[in-house]
């Protein structure tokens, strides 16, 4: 199928979309939601809570940690643990069941903008400084790795081989998972790039 007819496609679809329930929790703008199981997710924002919602009730809502920080980012690491990454640069382990701050530790790299997780004890940090940081479930640094003079702010993978990043400098770098090296990049010649999104 051609791109004018993808085009085409897309721009004659119509969705119907009907508002099922409205909150107002959040006392500010909310950066990042991350689904948790099938029937759960996470948001987080710029008050610093750290909330669960429930798709099938919507109206209970149940407040997990309230973080001293804007939260830019989150992710879950396994069935138990969620990481968020804070504009301060500090990066925070919480057990979702227990509802407890497990640890936390300082990138030194500046605001977290994404993370990317590897497996269930491995993960990346995307940051302020251009730099994406290695490391394991016990919030260790393992590896650091300055990919651009501007802030990275998204990154995606096909497989465990090849990671993909983005920012605010526009370009796209593919990166070798196990040389942790770059093997190329493109200018997109756009002045930033927020999201990489796998399809």
């Amino acid at each position: 199928i051609s791109i004018p007819m993808l085009h085409l496609y897309f721009s004659e679809m119509k969705i119907a979309v009907t508002k099922q329930h409205l909150a107002k929790i959040h006392l500010s703008g909310v950066y990042n939601l991350c689904q948790w199981n099938d029937n759960e997710f996470i948001s987080a924002g710029g008050d610093g809570q750290l909330l669960l919602w429930n798709i099938a009730s919507p109206e209970k809502i149940i407040l997990i940690q309230k973080l001293p920080a804007q939260i830019f980012s989150l992710a879950k690491l396994n069935d138990q643990l969620l990481i968020a990454g804070c504009i301060n640069g500090i990066i925070y382990l919480i057990d979702i069941k227990e509802k407890s701050l497990l640890s936390y530790q300082d990138s030194l790299a500046g605001s977290v903008f994404d993370f990317l997780v590897l497996n269930e004890t491995y993960f990346i940090s995307a940051h302020k400084n251009g730099s994406v940081i290695y490391w394991n479930s016990e919030l260790e640094q393992q590896f650091k790795l300055k990919i651009d003079s501007n802030s990275l702010r998204s990154m995606a993978t096909e497989n465990q081989s090849q990671l993909l990043m983005t920012g605010s400098s526009g370009k796209v770098f593919w990166i070798d998972a196990l040389s942790k090296k770059i093997e190329k990049e493109i200018n997109t010649l756009r002045n930033s790039l927020k999201n990489l999104t796998r399809i």
